[in-house]
């Protein structure tokens, strides 16, 4: 149910950056998007958590993931800018297949990689299908797209993200609203000190106006790491799926994109198998 909150939640996510980068620069939106999550999430980890549990592993490991998160949280801004969200959605999909690969050997257990790398194979699969517009070699055509290229490198991205984060609240037993704050917080400053590098003016868009993504960006990562905690992060890769083809149906609805045909439908069902196997 939380992996199905994520989805939800994600989809909403990627239209509403989808309808900012139209105005605002892609630093500008990855930044304030962490700084509001950051904002919602502080209140509640302080609730629910104890200070004791804050140590230099914990610092650590926020910050490591949160490099992570910087890189792609500036990454598929920049990506959603040069395309519509229906072409870069599908970039995700190489995610829980490099989390499928490399999650067994970094965490020493093998027993499930086959089952979990199949599911994955056929996610990524269901991905190439349903989204290969103007047939089934359009994606390997438009791979020097700079819109894909940055959907693709913020999809790598995340899959070191969701490694570090598994690992800390699964083996390294950090409280999962204390880490989604942290990781909220250091991706913040992260993007904060490359804004300042970059040097670029600040869009004239009103901050209110970055409320609703903020929003749902601290409910993805309050609901994102409470799932890894008690599943694998190829399991929770392949569940998240599920969010593209939500993604690219609001883009349809509420951005005048693309509609769904019977090949992004065939694409979906090889999906919800690829799914159906890890469940």
């Amino acid at each position: 149910m939380t992996g199905l909150v994520v989805c939800v939640s994600i989809a909403i996510f990627n239209t509403l950056q989808k309808s900012l980068v139209q105005d605002a620069s892609p630093i500008d939106v990855a930044y304030y998007t962490n700084v509001i999550a950051f904002i919602i999430l502080l209140p509640i980890a302080l609730y629910t958590s104890q200070v004791s549990d804050i140590s230099l592993t914990v610092i650590g490991l926020v910050f490591a993931t949160g490099l992570f998160n910087a890189i792609s949280f500036y990454f598929w801004p920049v990506a959603l800018s040069k395309e519509d969200l229906g072409v870069i959605a599908p970039t995700r999909g190489i995610t829980p297949i490099t989390v499928a690969v490399l999650e067994p050997i970094l965490f020493l257990n093998l027993d499930y990689s086959f089952e979990l790398l199949l599911a994955s194979l056929l996610a990524g699969f269901g991905l190439y299908i349903a989204f290969s517009e103007n047939g089934i070699l359009t994606p390997i055509k438009r791979i020097q797209s700079v819109g894909i290229l940055f959907g693709l490198g913020s999809a790598i991205a995340i899959t070191g993200a969701v490694l570090v984060d598994r690992f800390a609240v699964f083996s390294a037993n950090v409280p999962p609203i204390l880490y989604a704050c942290g990781l909220a917080m250091s991706t913040s400053v992260l993007l904060g000190l490359f804004r300042v590098y970059k040097k670029e003016e600040n869009s004239f868009v009103p901050t209110k106006k970055y409320i609703p993504v903020g929003i749902f960006r601290a409910i993805i990562v309050g609901f994102a790491v409470f799932t890894l905690s008690i599943t694998t992060g190829t399991q929770y890769n392949i569940l998240i799926q599920l969010s593209i083809p939500f993604s690219v149906l609001l883009g349809y609805l509420f951005l005048q994109e693309r509609d769904f045909t019977i090949r992004q439908l065939i694409g979906s069902g090889i999906i919800i198998v690829g799914i159906y196997l890890i469940l």
